[in-house]
């Protein structure tokens, strides 16, 4: 297996944007890599997210609807590469990132060099 070089890496940690009511709190993080071959690739992973099994939640970077995922028992994992023929979200640094759901904004972030 060879080794890869990241030439980038950005990641937002989202968090409740409101207290919720819910035992859990609610969170999601969002990682961002390119690497020296070009390819690149996007992780999402969330947590404690109160949606009902099956809803779609809709992520946002800068106000721009990029994905709809699928909840399973509040969580849910995407994991995307280029490589595979993925369309990659574009990520800098400082973009806002934030899971909607059914016009309610549940956690929202700030993308950093990690």
């Amino acid at each position: 297996m060879s080794v890869r070089i990241v030439e980038e890496e950005l990641e937002a940690r989202l968090v409740p944007v409101e207290m919720s009511a819910s035992p859990s709190t609610p969170k999601a993080k969002a990682e961002s890599k390119v690497y020296g071959d070009g390819n690149r690739r996007f992780k999402l992973s969330m947590d404690n997210l109160d949606v009902p099994r099956g809803e779609d939640v809709e992520f946002y970077i800068n106000g721009e609807l990029l994905l709809r995922i699928q909840i399973d028992k509040g969580k849910a994992k995407l994991d995307l590469r280029s490589e595979n023929g993925d369309s990659i979200p574009v990520v800098s640094a400082n973009d806002v990132a934030y899971i909607r759901y059914s016009d309610n904004v549940l956690v929202k972030g700030i993308f950093y060099a990690d």
